[in-house]
């Protein structure tokens, strides 16, 4: 009966096999990504959450600056900033808290900082 091979052997083949040809999309064997994401996926959520409500409260804490401008800027910047770029911040980051999958916790995160920008 043949062996299992273990991940650092798998990693090693991959990098191996890989590495004579052009780049195009790496991906690590289905299995060890599974791993990986099993592994770190639920620490990364934590992470995330902890990161999304400080960078909540910095990004609303721009209303210092906000305030110097004039009234009709104070006021657009105050609805978007709480009417929308806020509470969409606050879902996202409490589904984060859940542990989606990957790919909606990455998007997901990604698509409020490009919009707060």
């Amino acid at each position: 009966m043949a062996e299992k091979p273990n991940r650092s052997s798998l990693i090693a083949s991959r990098i191996e096999r890989l590495s004579v040809l052009t780049p195009q999309r790496l991906t690590f064997p289905r299995p060890l990504e599974a791993a990986f994401e099993a592994k770190t996926g639920p620490g990364r959520c934590k992470h995330l959450w902890m990161e999304g409500l400080l960078a909540i409260l910095i990004f609303n804490l721009f209303f210092l600056v906000d305030h110097l401008a004039p009234s009709a800027v104070f006021q657009r910047a105050l609805f978007v900033r709480l009417g929308i770029i806020t509470p969409l911040a606050l879902i996202v980051n409490f589904l984060v808290l859940r542990q989606p999958g990957k790919i909606f916790r990455e998007s997901g995160i990604a698509t409020i900082v490009a919009w707060s920008g």
